[in-house]
């Protein structure tokens, strides 16, 4: 009897038993990083980066910052430095306010801050803090007389916010979900840090595609990083073993991936008219994921990556594996630049300024390294302002890159529909952004001479609002345009990578580096990157811009080309010889590095890249120094010799295309017609005077 009531026992504990485990499996599965992932807690402190001088009895200012979408915000503490005037008058409430997001969370009197310089710490509420931007508005009202008027006139009443004020959030990284929708998360993270915790891996004898796919991920890294500074490993695959505890891209034929990782795919996986997309636990680090991307074909492994280079398809594929195939439009929809933008295009909808005397909003516009503005750009400003001002006394003014731009005064009856429209002025077009600073001087009558704020006056900025915005292909090739021309109008523009025929893993690193500094000017995932390792392919290079980092005794198209290099090797290729622009020493020149960005020698209508130097060891730490958003404005020209101090001593070479005066194309029919009509009557006059001659001396002689 009791075997009896054993047996079905048994069968009921071994049924549970093995639920049990397919239960723990599929948890395993469906969340298979550990539940630790991210309770590391990291900080990033936002900073000011500017001095903000507030002057008067009343003043404003304005910082924001971003929270990332995968933080999970634990703390935020407001950091303001302060120095102040010594003259603030003790008997008065001199205040400073704070708001967040336009909520109002602290006030303090300014008298209890005149140690100059004084720490202002604050700690905001979490709650308050919402994903995306943020704003912190500090608004100050000081005294530093009893006597309104004094106060109103004076320039010793002021206070100053430093430039390392910011903002401190520490938060933890949010657990990855295993969704390629998550990309570039985990793989890119907004961190304080330089280095990420992330390398793009190759199979160990890599084919010329799968470089060029390599650093083209490379460059998505670098658009979705923008300004800040990043490094991280692009290596091989007999680099990665053990505890190699990074986040791995891993881009491979299918030719060339490793078994244990083909396993991950699904079993039926058709390779041979498509790609394949699998996001996994990192096997070779704890709580570190994998993402493999893989093709039989070239041209779809191609495909492959520059769909992670579109964020609308990317952010729809809500698993972790997902197959390509060739059917599918993976090129992102790129709007054609219209000349004319308004201000909410801008992402600016509407700007409010409000308080007497001058208050100021600043917005500021990039244009691509390819572009220079001409003088055909113009900004019309549509805005409105209250009707309590002193209209004898009150001004709008644009100021364009620090430039005085153009002003107007404020009338009554223009108050609720004002217009402006200027022409940037010359020497306000530089560089590749547009700073544009509005300046409204509000005035209100005999208010200068009261203790109140009542019925302060505004004005807002409609966000119609638009630049018309004209601009010329940029020709003369410099590092301040940099990355132009290897990228064009934000996408990469026929750009191929030599590498030398000994590939070693540090030109791969090196090469990702220069990628991705390129990248943070992509929006679009046209145009094409190319890896090649010979130097031979004439056709290609004719057509292409060229990127070449190395020695010469390691590239051969860099010996063979020394002709026209800015600074050339000697015979030997042992050291730089001297140019018109610097005399060199052998036993100094020999420790050099130089960044040259020629015209290619192969079609003068492309360019360059020769990162180079006799001894190659001396090239990782400069290029990893020089080629991030914070260090890259070093390079100055087309020229840079970098010594064993690490001073850069900047050369411009290539000379500016002459312009033609800017009265030539309105008057070039009417000039030419007169220098016709002139040459003509010269001629004439002159062959008048030789018949003349002759008729004369015939005469003499009968």
């Amino acid at each position: 009897m009791k075997a009896r009531m054993l047996k079905p026992i048994c069968i009921l504990l071994f049924i549970s038993m093995l639920w049990t485990a397919i239960t723990v499996n599929a948890k395993t599965e469906s969340n298979p990083l550990s539940e630790s992932f991210g309770m590391e807690e990291r900080e990033y402190f936002a900073k000011y980066n500017t001095l903000v001088t507030l002057k008067g009895v009343f003043g404003t200012s304005d910082f924001h910052f971003n929270v990332d979408k995968n933080w999970d915000v634990k703390a935020v503490t407001l950091f303001l430095h302060i120095t102040q005037s010594q003259l603030i008058d003790p008997d008065f409430m001199s205040t400073m306010a704070i708001s967040l997001n336009g909520e109002p969370v602290y006030s303090l009197k300014l008298t209890e801050y005149m140690t100059n310089p004084s720490v202002i710490e604050l700690n905001l509420d979490v709650r308050k803090i919402k994903k995306g931007i943020n704003s912190i508005k500090v608004q100050v009202y000081r005294r530093i007389s009893s006597k309104p008027c004094t106060d109103d006139v004076s320039n010793a009443n002021w206070l100053n916010i430093h430039e390392h004020s910011g903002v401190k959030i520490v938060y933890t990284d949010r657990k990855p979900s295993l969704k390629i929708s998550q990309f570039p998360y985990p793989f890119y993270k907004v961190q304080q840090e330089r280095n990420l915790d992330t390398a793009i891996v190759l199979p160990d004898h890599p084919n010329e595609t799968e470089l060029a796919c390599a650093l083209e991920m490379a460059s998505y890294l670098g658009k979705h990083a923008g300004v800040n500074d990043i490094l991280f490993d692009t290596v091989l695959l007999s680099s990665v073993s053990g505890n190699y505890n990074k986040n791995v891209i891993f881009i491979s034929t299918f030719q060339n991936m490793p078994f244990e990782l083909l396993a991950h795919l699904p079993k039926d996986t058709d390779l041979s008219n498509g790609a394949a997309l699998k996001l996994i636990p990192s096997p070779y680090g704890s709580d570190r994921v994998m993402l493999l991307v893989t093709a039989e074909n070239d041209s779809d492994l191609i495909r492959a990556v520059k769909l992670l280079g579109n964020e609308s398809l990317v952010s729809q594929i809500d698993t972790d594996y997902y197959y390509l195939d060739q059917t599918v439009d993976i090129l992102t929809k790129d709007e054609p630049q219209e000349p004319s933008l308004t201000f909410s295009q801008l992402g600016y909808h509407g700007i409010y300024v409000s308080g007497m005397f001058r208050q100021k909003a600043d917005m500021a516009l990039k244009i691509p390294k390819n572009r220079i503005i001409d003088e055909n750009t113009t900004i019309t400003i549509h805005f409105r302002y209250s009707e309590n001002l002193d209209f004898d006394r009150s001004l709008f003014t644009i100021y364009i890159n620090d430039v005085p731009s153009g002003s107007k005064k404020l009338r009554i009856e223009n108050a609720s529909d004002d217009r402006l429209t200027i022409t940037i002025p010359k020497e306000a077009r530089k560089g590749n952004y547009l700073n544009l600073r509005f300046a409204f001087d509000l005035e209100i009558k005999d208010a200068w001479c009261t203790f109140r704020q009542d019925e302060m006056p505004w004005a807002y900025i409609i966000e119609d609002s638009s630049i018309y915005l004209s601009t010329q292909q940029n020709t003369v090739n410099l590092f301040e345009s940099f990355p132009n021309p290897f990228i064009r109008d934000n996408q990469w523009n026929n750009t191929v990578f030599v590498f030398p025929q000994d590939f070693h893993s540090y030109d791969l690193r090196l090469a990702g580096i220069v990628a991705a500094m390129i990248g943070r000017e992509l929006k679009s995932n046209h145009g094409t990157v190319t890896a090649v390792y010979d130097f031979t392919k004439q056709d290609l290079f004719m057509a292409s811009n060229l990127i070449v980092i190395g020695s010469p005794q390691r590239q051969e198209i860099i010996r063979i080309n020394n002709d026209h290099l800015f600074y050339q090797y000697e015979p030997d290729f042992q050291y730089f010889v001297s140019n018109e622009k610097i005399e060199l020493l052998p036993e100094y020149s020999k420790d050099l590095v130089s960044f040259q960005l020629i015209d290619s020698p192969y079609n003068i209508k492309t360019a360059m890249l020769i990162l180079t130097a006799p001894d190659e060891s001396k090239l990782q730490n400069h290029i990893e120094a020089l080629f991030q958003p914070s260090e890259f404005s070093k390079l100055i020209g087309d020229g840079a010799l970098i010594d064993n101090g690490d001073t850069i001593i900047n050369h411009r070479f290539k000379k500016d295309t002459l312009e033609r005066p800017e009265f030539w194309p309105q008057n070039e029919y009417n000039i030419r017609t007169f220098a016709v009509v002139f040459g003509l009557s010269m001629f004439m006059i002159l062959l008048t005077l030789i018949l003349f001659i002759r008729k004369k001396r015939n005469y003499a002689v009968m």
